[in-house]
């Protein structure tokens, strides 16, 4: 209650297969994510990550990501301690039903904008990270496909 905001938890409208479980983000001190999945009926939270960078949930393919329902996984990097910044760092892919870890491919170094992603399973997206106001590089990646995220066009 001293008017910070640093620690308190931010509630990701993502349900899980069933719909009884919402995805729980958590700022740690060193600015990054706790993530976990909170059961609505018993309150009982199971964590799944722990001092990440969150960017994005990864929807079932029966729905678009915009509708964030049904998630089966959500990307995230993990920065170099004492950092925030994910470039030059692994793109993962966490499923929410079971510790299963794919690596995506490796985040392009400088990284101009933060990462933020969202996927539909089985369906490759582009996704720029790197680049200017108006110039960008074009990646794309394909949800739970290891070494998937790879450069398709570079923007001068």
């Amino acid at each position: 209650l001293d008017g910070s905001v640093t620690q308190a938890p931010q509630l990701v409208n993502v349900k899980r297969y069933a719909q009884d479980q919402l995805l729980v983000l958590t700022p740690t001190e060193a600015g990054l994510q706790d993530v976990s999945l909170i059961h609505v009926a018993t309150g009982v939270q199971t964590p799944l990550l722990q001092g990440v960078r969150y960017v994005g949930p990864v929807a079932s393919g029966n729905r678009p990501p915009a509708a964030l329902g049904d998630a089966v996984g959500v990307l995230y990097c993990e920065p170099p301690a004492g950092s925030t910044s994910c470039a030059g760092r692994a793109l993962k892919q966490r499923q929410l039903a079971s510790p299963t870890v794919v690596e995506l491919g490796t985040l392009p170094t400088p990284l101009a904008f933060a990462p933020s992603l969202a996927l539909t399973e089985g369906v490759p997206a582009a996704v720029n990270f790197s680049g200017t106001q108006f110039n960008s590089d074009l990646y794309v990646a394909s949800p739970g496909v290891a070494g998937s995220l790879r450069l398709v066009a570079r923007q001068p």
